[in-house]
């Protein structure tokens, strides 16, 4: 008996096929890699574009509170300055119109006498005659020396000036031990000047005895 089997048919496109296939899958597999490299790409990008603008939203806001605090402490600065020139032209005018002590010849017949007049920024020498008055000022400052002259009933006190076109001042027939005196508080004041102090917040006896505890202090 003879078995009749179905003919087969082979399919000549079938490798053609499976090779196309394949060539596709490689190519969408190919594309979608790039295409992911590609998204990674710009996700990495948004992100540091966006840490910049974190960076430079910080960077501004410390910009602007440098500034504030600049703008803060200008201010501080010149309410500071304010209130320190405030005090030292208070302290100028107080100084410069407190007379600390006051010298004439002894004379009591001498009906327009001489004056010394020391203040804490200068000394005034004030000569009188008939109608008339003539006034010298020295600053403190400019005082280089103080010299006294003494007799056996009276003083002479010279002041010698770096600035006064005659160099030197004087007035004599002067009560010996306030001629003294008077020397002792100059050459005190020379040397508060010199040394930048204030001594308006002294009064006026208080800053005399210092200037005397200086002097006692120096002998010694």
């Amino acid at each position: 008996m003879i078995k009749l089997f179905p003919p087969i048919y082979l399919n000549p496109f079938s490798k053609q096929d499976t090779a196309k296939q394949n060539e596709q899958n490689r190519i969408s597999y190919w594309l979608g890699k790039l295409y992911k490299q590609e998204e990674k790409k710009v996700q990495e990008e948004q992100e540091g574009k966006q840490a910049s603008g974190n960076v430079y939203r910080g960077e501004l806001e410390a910009d602007k509170s440098l500034k504030k605090e600049g703008k803060d402490e200008q201010i501080k600065h010149q309410a500071t300055k304010k209130e320190s020139d405030k005090q030292t032209v208070s302290d100028l005018v107080k100084m410069s119109n407190r007379c600390i002590y006051s010298i004439k010849p002894q004379f009591p017949w001498n009906i327009f006498p001489d004056t010394i007049d020391i203040e804490e920024e200068r000394v005034t020498f004030t000569f009188r005659q008939f109608l008339s008055t003539q006034s010298h000022s020295v600053d403190i400052k400019d005082i280089s020396n103080v010299f006294i002259e003494s007799s056996f009933i009276s003083a002479t006190l010279q002041v010698v000036s770096r600035t006064y076109i005659q160099n030197d001042i004087k007035i004599g027939h002067l009560n010996r031990k306030k001629a003294d005196k008077a020397r002792r508080i100059i050459e005190g004041l020379r040397t508060f000047v010199e040394h930048n102090i204030n001594t308006s917040n002294y009064g006026v006896d208080e800053l005399i005895a210092k200037i005397e505890e200086f002097h006692l202090n120096k002998r010694l």
